[in-house]
């Protein structure tokens, strides 16, 4: 088996297991940032995660790279707002808004058109 198919495999893997524990990982990580900060906070940290999941796609990044990526990308526009967000949840709130793009691609592309 080459290295190509392994990756794929895993990717395949991943996805089965990962996606079914998305709607609870995304339910926690927003019951902490309810809990934790304000309306606009909120606002600047939703808006800094999809900054980052869209830059590193469009960089052409996959897989961790694109994840390390899109946390890096959105933790310089937090701090450019004065917010720290822990590495884990920022990590969590990157991967949900990959899955929400991956299930729900037509709706990204309205909102962001009409954003």
């Amino acid at each position: 088996m080459e290295l190509k198919d392994i990756t794929l495999l895993l990717q395949v893997i991943i996805l089965v297991i990962i996606a079914p524990l998305m709607p609870i990982v995304v339910v926690k990580v927003r019951q902490w940032i309810n809990a934790n900060v304000s309306q606009v906070q909120r606002q600047q940290i939703e808006a800094a995660v999809l900054t980052g999941v869209l830059a590193a796609e469009q960089l052409g990044l996959s897989g961790q790279e694109a994840k390390n990526r899109a946390v890096m990308i959105a933790k310089a526009m937090l701090k450019q707002y004065g917010l720290t967000v822990d590495f884990d949840v920022l990590s969590d709130l990157i991967e949900a808004e990959v899955m929400n793009q991956f299930n729900h691609p037509a709706f990204l592309k309205m909102e962001v058109a009409d954003g």
